[in-house]
């Protein structure tokens, strides 16, 4: 779709008006590839999630599951919350 290089010197706009032209094809199929990708992703991640709501590994609440991470018991026996580091531990 790109036009030889010997026009550039013949037609410049010409050259350039579709050198642009198949650059925006280019990033418009490249985007909707993306989004369709991403799309597909997150159908995933929500058919897992329904899966484990069935087999009853996980809970329709977040955060109430077994071994959620946000309380840890100490040597003494308390429960305590986990202390996260700049939200990431």
């Amino acid at each position: 779709m790109v036009p030889a290089a010997s026009t550039f010197w013949a037609q410049p706009v010409s050259y350039l008006r579709q050198v642009l032209a198949v650059y925006r094809l280019h990033v418009e199929h490249t985007s909707a590839e993306t989004a369709e990708k991403r799309r597909r992703k997150v159908e995933d991640a929500q058919k897992r999630k329904e899966f484990r709501r069935q087999l009853g590994l996980e809970s329709p609440r977040p955060g109430t599951e077994a071994g959620s991470g946000t309380e840890y018991t100490d040597f003494e026996g308390k429960k305590r919350h986990v202390k996260k580091w700049f939200g990431i531990w």
